[in-house]
């Protein structure tokens, strides 16, 4: 049998109020339960929870520095590195311009 027309026999009228009703009751229930207080708060995962220790430092500086190289830069191996170390940046690259970074 093809799953889409057994899928059709189970939409009927007795199986949609079934359903909306196990809903509906379920709601009541959870309203009620809130109203009478036996439902458990539970807390909110997003809201700021206190450390579990005392914070040591007072401050905090954020520096921003411009220039630095990217983080996968960092880690690839350059043989000519040593070789061009202390020259100036060819101009092929620069093209003449001025970089503070460079």
């Amino acid at each position: 049998m093809n799953p889409l027309d057994a899928n059709r026999l189970h939409l009927t009228r007795r199986s949609l109020f079934g359903k909306s009703a196990l809903g509906l009751g379920g709601a009541a229930l959870g309203s009620l339960l809130t109203r009478e207080g036996f439902s458990a708060q539970m807390p909110d995962p997003g809201a700021p929870m206190l450390p579990h220790f005392a914070p040591k430092a007072k401050r905090v500086i954020y520096l921003l520095q411009n220039g630095a190289p990217s983080h996968v830069d960092l880690f690839d191996w350059k043989p000519m590195l040593k070789k061009m170390h202390g020259t100036q940046i060819p101009d092929s690259i620069v093209g003449g311009k001025r970089f503070s970074t460079m």
